[in-house]
């Protein structure tokens, strides 16, 4: 059945300028960090430049900030959902996170590069900075919407001005009142802020928002959410300069997420004013506009909370509606001569100063662009408010243009390589929870054929994987060459299957048919077995059914225990048919599955339980999935493999999916080896988990010992999947650890080398090394753009009969800066545990 870490960033010595690279990203926050995570997914070489440190607006901020988006807003590509998703993080909070973020994927940071010129030479883009210039194919430019701050117009030049962004705390502005410009989310959070100091506190209002912090009993955010706001693509929205110009909600994440609100900060003290308008010498000038700016804000207000009153999920809630704000009249004029301060909150502009190319800017000097390319080719931005969602300048909305963009530079849908990414990324971005993959088939029940089921009991056939049969009643027949597809044409939940050829056989079912050709024809050119035959079916060929499956199962073959009256396949309706990038595909599934009828006909078609185990039996078909159609790269078989990078040290014989990649390897390297290993295991059925069959059938096809070929495989897989294996353990500079392996189990260790000194590692097996074998591998990145990174191994000099192998590392490689990804492969291809010992000085 088929189912669903680095060192801290450090200043970077000069390069030999001007450095040749792919693509430079400016600026290393939420937006550059979540770019570089999908380009080093896709294996495009690139750096980020970086003026200060990573995330540096966030350490430009106020001491005391607390993001008022909730932590499940917050969620960059490839993070797992956060523990506390309703919780709140401060802004040290924010940098660390961000920080870890970096290092998790060995982010191609430069801190302390500030960039003072890009200009365009040629096809390429020259980037000028304080520490060398780079030539790159394309430029994105990270720095977000909060480059610039923005102060509307100059203060009396004899009191003291500065903008949020130079704010630290209350203990730091001058003494005497303070005049607080702007009434958006940061205006009243520091207007509350400095009053709970025991300043005084005039706050000028203009346009702004009002919302409660939880309404009918959820976060507004989560009611934004429920509603599809944030979600909102710009196209969608009449008027976007507009939408940009509705301040955030005066909210804040303190005390767990807390209201602030003009009737709170009125309350307080707070002299609240209309919208300043100018300065007239020292004297402040307000708009006589407060009553009208807070009726507009309550307007906006009720019309919110009537579009959340009317949603399925705010039925059997209180939603008792805010009273309309009733504030005294401001004053209109304001003598400033005794305040110690005008604290502007009137938020930030774009801003590029160091780009000078032509057709960038339009008249205003906004750069020109659209979902974040612009009209210069090869030069992008990356988070805007609104650049193509409402949420696109959010920590937890920009990884999605971050993906379009790394898309089209990349020149194709960003591709998650095997090589570069892990399962915790892959299962981020797989919709969670719904597709989590079952780890073992249901007990096997009799079950009708689907269509001997009647009319009135098409609910669901009586077995625990919920086969809905009202797909196959009525039904029509396609034959394709080897196979014969069964789909429906009626019923209540028929799927929706376009025909788009106007041949009466809907395109999706035309799919499965030749997906089942090319497996089936696979399979007979390697010598397996015909499937076992659907004795009830049409005609002897195989009989594949369409159908809609609990959320997760994507595919299933029955025996003929399982199927009263035949061998049959059931796959979903609604697999992915893309032939190369895919999640859940529809070759893929179809292969697996019709494998598992090859697998049935070597065994009693009545008995099930001879069948041999899981890590056989379902790792075989995953493996020969990708044998079918080499050139797919299904995310699925990456979820398949999370048990196995995750517990390399426990025996594969207790995988199922997770043992695909043995037999990928074997199946690769001896192809005559898999019908053999089925044929010796129906004439001379195990058991137990069959170690010892698989082991003897392989050395009898490939006239060599197993151990080694299984050795070679946990070597190989140092250099396609190393940045997602889980070491077993690490061993510092000077240490000595000691372990058992199990049989048929690897131990990857991580060793930390120094960059100088001697250094070597030491392998002893004390009491003789068995089946078991130790290799030192590492990585050696590409000096060419974009290449791959070479695996390299250090040869070990063995000692005491084979009991130690010493592996001694050249400091010169130990210093190298392309080196990467070291481990020590210790594996075990024998049936006896080994015990071994590791030793670094």
């Amino acid at each position: 059945m088929r189912t669903t870490s680095g060192a801290r960033f450090v200043r970077a010595p000069r390069p030999v300028s001007p450095v040749e690279i792919d693509t430079v990203v400016v600026g290393a926050g939420q937006a550059g960090l979540a770019l570089s995570h999908h380009l080093s997914s896709a294996g495009r070489e690139h750096v980020l430049l970086e003026r200060g440190r990573v995330g540096q607006r966030w350490h430009e901020r106020w001491d005391s900030l607390t993001l008022l988006s909730p932590n499940w807003m917050n969620r960059l590509p490839g993070v797992p959902a956060a523990s506390d998703p309703d919780g709140f993080v401060s802004r040290t909070e924010v940098i660390a996170h961000l920080e870890a973020y970096a290092r998790s994927f060995d982010a191609p940071v430069l801190e302390g590069v500030e960039v003072t010129r890009i200009v365009r030479r040629g096809a390429s883009f020259r980037v000028e900075t304080t520490d060398g210039a780079w030539v790159a194919r394309s430029v994105v430019l990270a720095t977000g919407d909060a480059a610039a701050p923005y102060v509307p117009f100059p203060p009396p030049p004899e009191i003291a001005s500065l903008h949020s962004a130079d704010y630290r705390r209350a203990d730091l502005v001058p003494d005497g009142p303070v005049l607080v410009v702007g009434a958006g989310a940061t205006g009243q959070q520091l207007a509350l802020e400095l009053s709970l100091a025991g300043r005084d506190v005039v706050l000028t209002v203009g346009r702004h928002s009002r919302a409660p912090r939880r309404y009918r009993g959820r976060d507004i955010f989560d009611w934004l959410e429920v509603l599809g706001d944030f979600d909102r693509r710009v196209d969608e929205l009449p008027n976007v300069e507009a939408a940009k110009r509705v301040p955030l909600f005066p909210l804040s994440g303190a005390n767990g997420g807390e209201d602030i609100g003009l009737d709170r900060l009125a309350a307080l003290g707070i002299t609240i004013t209309g919208r300043l308008e100018r300065f007239d010498g020292r004297r402040a000038v307000f708009a006589d506009d407060l009553a009208e700016n807070v009726a507009a804000a309550d307007a906006r207000l009720v019309k919110m909370l009537h579009r959340i009153d009317a949603h399925p999920l705010a039925r059997g809630t209180d939603g008792a509606h805010p009273r309309p704000l009733d504030l005294p009249a401001g004053p209109r004029t304001l003598d400033l001569e005794a305040f110690g301060a005008v604290l502007w909150a009137t938020g930030f502009r774009p801003a590029y100063p160091f780009l000078r190319i032509d057709g960038a800017h339009d008249r205003g000097g906004e750069i020109i662009q659209h979902h974040g390319a612009t009209r210069v080719s090869g030069l992008y931005v990356l988070g805007l408010a609104y650049q193509s969602r409402r949420n696109s300048h959010f920590i937890g909305g920009v990884g999605r243009d971050a993906e379009t963009i790394a898309g089209r530079i990349v020149g194709r849908p960003v591709r998650r390589r095997r090589r570069r990414v892990g399962w915790r990324q892959i299962a981020a971005a797989a919709l969670g929870a719904l597709l989590l993959l079952p780890a073992a088939s249901p007990a096997a029940v009799q079950r009708p054929r689907p269509t001997d089921v009647p009319w009135a009991e098409t609910a669901m056939a009586p077995n625990g994987y919920q086969v809905y049969n009202d797909y196959a009643s009525p039904e029509r027949v396609y034959s394709s060459e080897r196979a014969v597809v069964h789909y429906v044409v009626l019923g209540i939940d028929a799927p929706p299957l376009n025909d788009d050829d106007a041949d009466g056989v809907p395109d999706y079912v035309e799919l499965v048919g030749r997906a089942a050709d090319r497996a089936l024809a696979y399979y007979e050119r390697r010598g397996f077995h015909a499937p076992l035959p659907d004795e009830e079916g049409p005609d002897a060929r195989p009989d594949v059914y369409v159908t809609r499956f609990i959320p997760g199962t994507l595919g299933i073959a029955f025996p003929a225990a399982d199927a009263a009256g035949g061998a049959f396949v059931v796959v979903s309706n609604n697999l992915d048919p893309s032939a190369e990038r895919s999640f859940a595909s529809v070759h893929a599934t179809v292969a697996h599955e019709l494998f598992h009828l090859v697998q049935f006909s070597y065994f009693p078609a009545d008995d099930a339980a001879a069948l041999p185990p899981p890590w056989i039996i379902e790792g075989t078909a995953a493996a020969l999935e990708t044998r079918v159609a080499p050139d797919l790269d299904d995310l699925v078989s990456a979820l398949q493999l999370r048990s196995w990078f995750t517990a390399t040290g426990r025996s594969i014989v207790s995988q199922s999916y997770g043992a695909q990649l043995l037999w990928q390897s074997l199946d690769t390297e001896q192809p005559r080896f898999l019908p053999a290993l089925l044929e010796r295991l129906a004439a001379e059925p195990v058991a137990d988990e069959g170690g010892a069959a698989v082991a003897a059938t392989y050395a009898r096809i490939a006239g060599r010992p197993f151990p080694q070929a299984f050795h070679r495989f946990a070597v190989a897989l140092t250099g396609d999947y190393g940045n997602v294996i889980e070491p077993v353990f690490g061993v510092g500079p000077v240490a000595r650890r000691s372990a058992v392996v199990a049989p048929l189990a690897v131990h990857y260790v991580r060793p930390v080398m120094p960059r100088s000194g001697s250094y070597s590692l030491t392998v002893n097996f004390p009491y003789g090394h068995g089946s078991a074998s130790a290799t030192l591998t590492y990585e050696l990145e590409s000096e060419v753009a974009g290449g791959q990174p070479s695996l390299r191994r250090i040869a070990g000099r063995t000692s005491d009969d084979g009991r130690t192998t010493k592996f001694a590392v050249p400091v010169a490689m130990r210093a190298d800066p392309r080196l990467a990804n070291p481990l020590l492969v210790v594996s075990n291809g024998g049936g006896r545990a080994v015990r071994y010992a590791v030793s670094a000085r």
